[in-house]
């Protein structure tokens, strides 16, 4: 039977200090070995050690769905989400595109000037297109865009020009 680590703290807590010392291995035969007492003892020191790990992966997803919160319900805000929400809830489309890119001008290692970068993107770009597919639901695309434009208050192509006159 292969052996089984089972952890343990190094040391005792002292009752003013609420730190923990670093997890120590124990082997499976010496756990077995142990009285039931000592075997709940070990187990009851370790729950701490967990909930902390528990709580920083938690602490990190929280901050990962803060990050994104106000983004993710753009779609829902706009009423469009089951129209279009299946193709841009990820970044795959992007990703797509980025990695295609990368591949036509990730080899380039020196770049004379910024103007250089932009056409070379372009005819990338240009390049790429007709590999792409389309979103699913691209026929709303325009509703997206008026969705936006009201939402950012920003006139449709009439009021643009009649602002111009």
């Amino acid at each position: 039977m292969p052996r089984m680590p089972h952890l343990a703290r190094q040391g005792k807590r002292s009752k003013k200090s609420k730190t923990l010392g670093e997890p120590d291995v124990v082997n499976r035969e010496d756990y077995e070995a142990m009285e039931l007492d000592s075997r709940l003892e070990l187990i009851r020191s370790l729950i701490p050690l967990g909930l902390m790990a528990v709580c920083e992966e938690l602490e990190r997803e929280v901050v990962s769905l803060d990050e994104g919160f106000e983004e993710t319900l753009t779609l829902h805000r706009l009423g469009l989400f089951a129209k279009i929400g299946r193709s841009l809830k990820t970044t795959n489309i992007l990703e797509s595109v980025n990695s295609q890119a990368e591949e036509r001008c990730g080899r380039v290692d020196h770049w004379q000037n910024s103007k250089q970068k932009q056409r070379w993107l372009a005819a990338a770009l240009l390049d790429i297109e007709p590999r792409l597919r389309r979103l699913v639901g691209y026929r709303h695309l325009p509703a997206l865009q008026a969705a936006i434009m009201k939402e950012l208050k920003l006139g449709g192509a009439e009021e643009r020009s009649k602002r111009a006159a």
